[in-house]
């Protein structure tokens, strides 16, 4: 691939890199108990509802950083492919992926057929 377009994907990833670091810290921060360190017993006696909600509001923050790291490891590795100049080609099959695909999905690894049939 023409080191021009290396680069164009390389940023668009350091770019969606960036998003995802950050997101991954505001999802964090949210999943921390918003009260702070009150003790669980008098939470306990204020409102059940409210212990509820913060538990389900932390759950979901830990779905979501786990999808994101998720990202995050595809974002790397494409990077990582980059740099040994092994990006924009199939893992499977060793063809080189179509621009369009790379477009749409910059972290993949492999070209649709491949994708297809696995």
């Amino acid at each position: 691939m023409v080191k021009d377009k290396l680069n164009h994907y390389r940023s668009i990833l350091l770019e969606r890199r960036k998003f995802v670091l950050e997101t991954i810290e505001r999802l964090r921060e949210l999943s921390q108990i918003s009260d702070g360190d009150i003790d669980l017993g008098k939470r306990y006696s204020d409102n059940l509802a409210d212990i509820g909600s913060d538990s389900m509001r932390r759950e979901e923050s830990f779905t979501f950083i786990s999808r994101e790291l998720q990202y995050l490891y595809r974002i790397d590795n494409a990077l990582n492919l980059i740099n040994s100049g092994r990006y924009g080609i199939c893992k499977i099959c060793g063809k080189e992926i179509p621009k369009a695909r790379l477009k749409l999905v910059p972290t993949t690894d492999t070209c649709i057929k491949c994708k297809r049939l696995n």
